[in-house]
């Protein structure tokens, strides 16, 4: 046999191998019609922090430069489906691609919301779908032509508020039934909307196994007894097995949080707003589903208006917006939440936008709540939640965080009042390095004559309402090594240690008594308040010599706090006026009820 005998078989199975694999060029030519021949390429790691933002002119993406550069990671962005298969199997991806490539371009890993039904699939844009094979392949192409570079999209949520059921307020969802179990306003409620995400869920899958399905983000209050159009039990009928029977069909639970709602989630210290709403969705899905651990959550928008009209009876000013970023995002931090996506990026103009929640006023000027968030990404940057720290003064909010394993403690006094409190250094003599909400820094080191506690390692630390970070400079840093991950998907989270008793009563009503609002823009019945106590006796043994110093502030002050020992270099300095406030035309009065009561539903 002769040499090239030998060598024929060899060269005739390559041929085969060659003529049956389409060519590289085939393959992106595929996934950019929409189609997929195998399993998506990602090609680059999501953010491992949690820093977001929404910029509501998807078409511009005004601001979002600018919120790029001041360390936002991850944008909140829609997808029509009726701009793009307005007639039904005709796909125009031309102003989509467009706008998902200016925000791939700025460097975001983006949560895509999509919402806007075609006409000829449901009878509304925000609501149940009629033709839920159309929108299964829909959101096959969708996943299939984004999951592929420039743009790198792994996360899917199905609708913007779906538990609205009210189809004219122009959320982006409306499958919430008015009327509640057993009698669910037919073709309306959780339960349909589960049926929805049992045909979308495989679809999505298929164009790419790392992509993640959303829970199309709730609102979770303004509810038919507070005046609102939300379902309250929308949440329960997707879970429900004789409803719903959704938990397999989404993998990450995903929620929105306003402080004009904090009330209804009030349960102390350290469990309450962002904290207590989050737990308590965990909490209700272990409960409906038996599962031992929750789905990971994601908050999808959280926002603080710099100012709003009079009759909301809200405390707006420049300054509250630019303490929430930093208390809110602590917060969600803690809550173990990721991404946090704050609402929003720029300030809208028109009658349906008078709270300004932008930290860009509408010409782009950086308001202070800005240059706050600015400070918050690169001082939290790679932050490790550790726990609540319990400070001498107990109308101190404090929280720990290891940051390159450096201590770093955000911390705040809840009362407009300013004190001194002892913080712990890790060595004798070791230095805090106190940084303001607007990147000013001051150091205080332990024994020095700056510093006013006579124990060592322990320094007195100048404490306001305004929010700061303190740094312990005496414990060694590292550089973590990062491990590029296709997906960012959060861990899943234990149920939580704390017993949640609600005492309030859920009475079914069909009949809401208010005129449907925006959650963002919701018109609260209550302004939380909380009194605090000083407790002068520290925690830690052995124990600092402690003296509380506290100085009543008759109103807060429209600066970042310098504490008056040193002179502190700022990174940054806001050039918006604080002074500017909305002040209300009256108090409140305060409803202690923190949530509703669970009820076993009872299903057909």
């Amino acid at each position: 046999m002769n040499r090239f005998a030998k060598i024929l078989p060899f060269v005739l199975l390559l041929l085969l191998v060659l003529a049956g694999a389409p060519p590289a060029a085939s393959r992106a030519q595929d996934a950019q019609a929409g189609h997929s021949s195998g399993p998506a390429v990602v090609a680059q790691a999501t953010p491992q922090d949690p820093f977001g933002i929404y910029i509501h002119e998807r078409s511009t993406l005004r601001g979002g430069s600018e919120m790029a550069a001041a360390g936002a990671r991850w944008l909140s962005i829609n997808v029509i489906w009726t701009e793009i298969e307005s007639t039904k199997g005709v796909y125009n991806w031309a102003s989509t691609d467009a706008a998902l490539g200016k925000a791939a371009a700025q460097g975001y890993q983006m949560v895509v919301t999509v919402t806007g039904n075609p006409k000829w699939a449901a009878p509304n844009d925000c609501g149940p779908v009629t033709d839920l094979p159309a929108l299964a392949e829909f959101m096959r192409r969708a996943v299939a032509r984004y999951s592929v570079p420039p743009y790198n999209i792994l996360h899917w949520a199905m609708y913007n508020e779906p538990d609205s059921f009210d189809p004219d307020a122009d959320l982006g969802g409306c499958w919430g039934s008015p009327t509640p179990p057993p009698n669910v306003t037919p073709g309306l409620g959780g339960g349909v909307y589960a049926t929805m995400l049992k045909s979308v869920y495989p679809a999505v899958k298929q164009a790419n196994p790392e992509a993640k399905v959303l829970l199309g983000a709730l609102a979770y209050d303004n509810w038919p007894l507070d005046g609102g159009k939300f379902d309250p039990w929308f949440f329960d009928q997707v879970l429900d097995s004789k409803a719903g029977n959704g938990k397999n069909y989404f993998d990450i639970i995903n929620f929105h949080y306003y402080y004009a709602w904090a009330w209804k989630w009030d349960n102390g210290l350290y469990n309450n707003g962002v904290i207590a709403k989050a737990g308590y969705l965990r909490q209700e899905y272990m409960d409906k589903t038996g599962d031992a651990i929750s789905k990971p959550v994601m908050l999808s928008e959280i926002g603080s208006p710099s100012s709003g009209p009079a009759s909301d009876k809200q405390d707006y000013s420049l300054q509250k917006q630019a303490d929430d970023v930093f208390k809110e995002m602590t917060r969600a931090m803690s809550a173990g939440l990721s991404p946090i996506i704050w609402f929003m990026g720029v300030d809208q103009t028109g009658p349906s936008w008078e709270r300004k929640y932008g930290l860009l006023a509408n010409d782009l000027t950086m308001k202070p709540g800005y240059y706050s968030y600015q400070t918050f990404t690169r001082e939290m940057a790679g932050a490790q939640y550790v726990g609540h720290e319990n400070p001498a003064l107990t109308s101190v909010e404090s929280y720990e965080f290891l940051v390159k394993g450096r201590r770093q403690t955000v911390l705040w006094e809840t009362q407009e009042t300013t004190a001194k409190i002892p913080l712990k250094t890790n060595v004798v003599g070791g230095t805090l390095r106190v940084v303001t909400q607007f990147g000013a820094k001051t150091d205080y080191k332990d024994g020095s004559v700056q510093d006013s506690n006579p124990s060592p390692k322990y320094v007195d630390i100048p404490v306001s309402a305004r929010p700061q970070i303190v740094e312990d400079l005496s414990m060694a840093t590292y550089t973590p090594t990062v491990t590029p991950t296709a997906s960012n998907t959060p861990t899943a989270t234990p149920s939580p240690t704390s017993t949640l008793t609600p005492t309030a009563t859920r009475t079914p009503t069909a009949t809401p008594t208010a005129t449907p609002t925006r959650t963002a823009t919701a018109t609260p019945t209550a302004t939380p308040t909380r009194t605090a106590t000083a407790t002068p006796t520290p925690t830690s043994s052995p124990g600092p010599t402690f003296t509380p110093t506290v100085t009543p502030s008759p109103s807060p002050t429209p600066t970042a706090t310098t504490p008056p020992t040193s002179t502190p270099t700022p990174t940054v300095t806001p050039t918006v006026d604080l002074s500017a406030t909305v002040t209300p035309t009256a108090t409140p009065t305060v409803n202690v009820r923190p949530w509703r009561t669970y009820l076993p539903l009872v299903s057909k």
